[in-house]
Formats: C-alpha cells, sequence, structure tokens
C-alpha cells in the first residue's frame, strides 16, 4: 500500500537505454539493482523487469556531441509500460547521462496515467534526489 492509500500490485522495473561515447564499444552488464530489487518484491507484487539497453542493443541513434543512444525508443519502453497497466514504474539511474532518458520516461508514464507512483533509484539520483524531483515528475527517489 502506498502512502496515497492506493494498492500497489503491478511493478515494472526498467534499466533504461544507454548513452556512450561514438568510438566506445556498447556493452550491455546484468542490471543487478532492478533484478535484486525484482527478487526482494516479487512474493507481494507482480514485478516485470525490462533492460532496454539490452532488448534494444542494436538500435543505436547518434546524439550531438560524438555520443550514441542504445536501447529501446522512449516509445517503445511506454508502449510496454501500457500493456502491463501498472500501480508504479520503478527506474535505475546509474548514470547522469541517463537521467534525461528517465525525465523523458516519467513524462510519458505520467501520460499514461497520472496516477501511476514512478520511482528512481541509482547513483545520479541517490547524490541529486533534491535537484532530480524539482526536474521531473518523479514522485519518490530511492
Amino acid at each position: 500500500m502506498s502512502q496515497t492509500g492506493k494498492k500497489i500490485n503491478r511493478v515494472p522495473l526498467i534499466f533504461p537505454p544507454v548513452v556512450n561515447v561514438q568510438m566506445t564499444n556498447n556493452m550491455c552488464e546484468l542490471p543487478l539493482g532492478i533484478a535484486s530489487l525484482a527478487a526482494w518484491i516479487r512474493e507481494r507484487v507482480e514485478v516485470f523487469c525490462l533492460d532496454a539497453a539490452q532488448q534494444g542493443y542494436h538500435q543505436i541513434e547518434k546524439i550531438p556531441g560524438g555520443f550514441v543512444r542504445y536501447g529501446l525508443s522512449d516509445q517503445e519502453i511506454i508502449n510496454r509500460v501500457a500493456e502491463i497497466k501498472p500501480d508504479l514504474v520503478g527506474f535505475s539511474c546509474l548514470f547522469s547521462d541517463q537521467f534525461p532518458i528517465i525525465r523523458n520516461l516519467v513524462d510519458g508514464v505520467k501520460k499514461l496515467d497520472q496516477s501511476i507512483i514512478t520511482v528512481a533509484g541509482g547513483t545520479h539520483p541517490s547524490f541529486l534526489a533534491e535537484s532530480c524531483l524539482r526536474t521531473t515528475r518523479l514522485d519518490y527517489i530511492v
């Protein structure tokens, strides 16, 4: 049960696409944060893990400054979230260059349904929690 009294039943945990230097080999690693959290909560809620970097590994988009983004598109991620019909969506954000992606995804989730609780965890939001909450529609930082 959330602080708003809303029962939480369905929870996708999302590892977002990755931004990388163009000349670097793209790598996918098991997202241990969402995998560990999923194992811990699976007895209480229906949990789904989406590794958007791995599932869209061959989808590469050049972005300004000599960088690339690889992973599922924002719309593909939002479509998958919509199929789940979640009560809460959790985002992993290990790197600061992933945070603009998280911001866009949170906006997309809130367009689906304002009542969906959005949460971000990981290195970036842990160190910059106040800034992350102020500059997005995120509900919580963990």
